[in-house]
C-alpha cells in the first residue's frame, strides 16, 4: 500500500510541472468601480463683488479682499559717492534705517566765503569841502506895522528883503569828519556876494553881502559810487545892503537858520567826490538898522514892527576831499 502512495505521489510530482506549464493564462482583471462623487458643498453667502485684477496681471481673481496698494516709487538714486540723510518719516510711522554707501558718506565741501567788499571812500577821515552856487534871497526883511487910527488895529505890511539885495554867487568852505562811510558832521561859512536891491528908500544901492555860520549833518545812501545826497544844518546869518556915499544897512541877530540842502554824491577817487546840490533855508532877522557912514545909526524894526520870515535858494556844486583816510 504504502509502495502504490510513492508511485502514485511520484507520476503527481512529474506531472505537476507539465501541467504548470500547460495551464492558460488568466483572465484581465475587471477595474474596480470609481467611487461616488462627494455632495456638493452649499453655495456662500451673497457678496459685494470684488473688482476684477487689471487684464494683463498674471495673478488669478480674489474675491472679498481689499485691493492691494500701489507699490512706493523708488527713492532717487544719489550721486556716485554722495550720502542724503533719509527723509523723516511721516508721523506715527517707524522710521527705516537707510545704511550709508559702500565706501563711506562723502561731505561736500562748504561754499567758499562772500567776497571782500572793496570800498572806495574810507571809513573815516577829516573832510575838508568847498561849493559854488548862486544865492536866490527872499521873504521879507522885516514886517513894518501901521496902527488904524479909528479901531487901532495895527496892519503889517512886508518888507522884502530884495529891496535892500538882490541874488548873487556864494562861495562855501565846509570841514568836519567823516564817520561810518556814509556820514560827515561839519561846520559851514557861507558867504554871498549879492547885488543891488530893487528900491532907492534910503539912497542908491551899490550891493550887498551875506554870511551864513553853522554845524551841519551829511549823509550819503552809497559813498563808494554814486549816491543820494541830503544835508542839514542849523545856525546863524547876517546880511547887510550898501549904498553910496557909505551907509548901508544890516540885518542881524538870524538865529537859529536852518537849511537843508538834497543832491548827488559822485565818487571820483578814494581821495575826492563831486556833490552837485540844492538847498533851501529860512530864518528871521532880529534887528534891522540903518547906519550912516559918518557913525551912528538909527533901527528900522522899531514901534509897531516885527520881524519878519526871509528864506534863500541856493544851487551850487561842490567838491570834498577825504584825508588821513581809515578803514
Amino acid at each position: 500500500m504504502r509502495a502504490r502512495l510513492r508511485s502514485l505521489s511520484a507520476s503527481i510530482a512529474l506531472l505537476f510541472p507539465a501541467i504548470a506549464t500547460a495551464q492558460p493564462a488568466p483572465a484581465p482583471r475587471a477595474p474596480a468601480p470609481a467611487p461616488p462623487p462627494p455632495a456638493p458643498a452649499p453655495p456662500p453667502p451673497p457678496s459685494a463683488p470684488s473688482p476684477p485684477p487689471p487684464a494683463a496681471s498674471s495673478q488669478l481673481p480674489v474675491f472679498n479682499a481689499e485691493p492691494a496698494p500701489a507699490p512706493a516709487p523708488p527713492p532717487p538714486a544719489n550721486p556716485p559717492g554722495y550720502y542724503v540723510e533719509q527723509v523723516p518719516p511721516a508721523p506715527g510711522q517707524p522710521r527705516v534705517y537707510e545704511p550709508p554707501p559702500p565706501g563711506g558718506v562723502y561731505e561736500p565741501p562748504p561754499p567758499p566765503p562772500p567776497p571782500t567788499p572793496r570800498h572806495v571812500a574810507p571809513r573815516n577821515a577829516l573832510w575838508l569841502g568847498a561849493r559854488v552856487g548862486w544865492f536866490f534871497p527872499f521873504g521879507s526883511a522885516y514886517a513894518a506895522g501901521s496902527p488904524d487910527p479909528y479901531s487901532g488895529v495895527v496892519y503889517l505890511h512886508s518888507v522884502p528883503w530884495t529891496d535892500f539885495v538882490h541874488s548873487g554867487p556864494a562861495l562855501e568852505l565846509d570841514a568836519g569828519v567823516r564817520l561810518a562811510r556814509n556820514y560827515n558832521i561839519f561846520g559851514v561859512w557861507e558867504r554871498a556876494f549879492l547885488t543891488s536891491g530893487s528900491s532907492n528908500l534910503y539912497g542908491n544901492p551899490s550891493g550887498g553881502d551875506s554870511d551864513y555860520f553853522a554845524l551841519g549833518l551829511r549823509a550819503t545812501s552809497d559813498a563808494d559810487r554814486i549816491g543820494v545826497l541830503t544835508e542839514l544844518s542849523l545856525g546863524y546869518r547876517q546880511a547887510r545892503a550898501r549904498y553910496e556915499g557909505g551907509d548901508q544897512v544890516e540885518m542881524t541877530g538870524g538865529i537859529l537858520e536852518g537849511r537843508i540842502g538834497v543832491g548827488l554824491d559822485l565818487r571820483l577817487s578814494p581821495l575826492f567826490s563831486l556833490a552837485p546840490i540844492v538847498a533851501i533855508g529860512v530864518g528871521s532877522f532880529d534887528r534891522v538898522q540903518y547906519v550912516f557912514g559918518s557913525g551912528g545909526s538909527v533901527d528900522l524894526i522899531k514901534g509897531y514892527d516885527t520881524p519878519g520870515s526871509h528864506g534863500w535858494v541856493t544851487v551850487g556844486v561842490g567838491g570834498s576831499v577825504d584825508l588821513f583816510g581809515a578803514e
